[in-house]
């Protein structure tokens, strides 16, 4: 657990220095999203957004329960009115990208809902180039794009003390263990073909059947 919420630290507080005063939205409630959830909410933001979708209800329901202030289903509800009125249409501050699937959409969406000089951070790779991307929104808003991978030994101790304090339910992101002999389910698990709830899967070479 420590090295995705050591990414949770990296992304959200070390790159997009989220804060007292700051409004953050965590786009993707995967393990990396509340990893992101956490770590801004642990840095003292005022307010954090967790966006996803309906199949997401469980890892929402995490989110709200690891840090976020409100949660938001994209295919059932408007993420740009709910961060309007949550901000009295301040806009975000830092927008932290961590979702799949559909990154025109998902990036351009998310300028729209950064204020000027506002972060959007890209942790989500789509493995091709992002058509149709919103410079013009980029560039009037002086919006501040940085694309983030992995973490540092600093996140990782910031990870690593969040954890011995014991101040956020963690264990609630650490969903599933298995022993060797269940690695293939493991697996596909974890790449979405089964719905079980999945957030974070560990594999215990020591677990028995």
């Amino acid at each position: 657990m420590a090295l995705p919420i050591g990414n949770g630290f990296q992304w959200a507080v070390l790159d997009g220095r989220a804060g007292p005063g700051h409004t953050v939205v965590v786009q993707g409630p995967g393990q990396q999203g509340l990893a992101c959830v956490v770590a801004a909410k642990a840095a003292g933001a005022t307010t954090v957004i967790a966006t996803g979708r309906a199949r997401d209800r469980h890892r929402l329901a995490v989110a709200r329960r690891v840090g976020a202030d409100h949660t938001v289903m994209v295919d059932e509800e408007s993420v740009a009115e709910i961060v309007h009125r949550v901000t009295n249409g301040a806009l975000a501050d830092l927008i932290i990208d961590v979702s799949s699937g559909g990154a025109t959409q998902v990036v351009n969406g998310a300028l729209a809902l950064i204020r000027k000089r506002g972060t959007l951070i890209v942790a989500a790779s789509e493995r091709k180039a992002v058509d149709g991307f919103a410079i013009d929104t980029l560039i009037g808003q002086q919006i501040a794009p940085r694309g983030v991978r992995g973490h540092s030994f600093q996140a990782v101790e910031m990870a690593l003390a969040l954890m011995a304090s014991r101040r956020v339910e963690l264990e609630l992101m650490s969903t599933h263990e298995f022993g060797l002999a269940d690695v293939d389910y493991a697996l596909r698990l974890v790449e979405g073909e089964f719905q079980d709830n999945a957030v974070h899967v560990t594999i215990a070479p020591w677990k028995h059947a």
